[in-house]
């Protein structure tokens, strides 16, 4: 089996600029919970929606 075979699609990925709440709304938005970080095509990190980032989105909200 190959990996295109068991993986989600979309395929996505944010890029490191991008603010921390923009990328775990696009994470949130394709119903993912976690998304790789790519700088100049290599893997850099990961984001994911963890209780610190969606804190910090329902409190940039109020």
């Amino acid at each position: 089996m190959n990996i295109p075979a068991i993986m989600s699609k979309p395929a996505i990925s944010v890029s490191p600029d991008r603010d921390i709440r923009d990328g775990a709304r696009r994470v949130s938005r394709f119903n993912r919970s976690r998304a790789p970080v790519v700088s100049d095509g290599e893997v850099a990190g990961f984001v994911s929606l963890t209780a610190p980032v969606i804190e910090d989105m329902a409190a940039k909200r109020g």
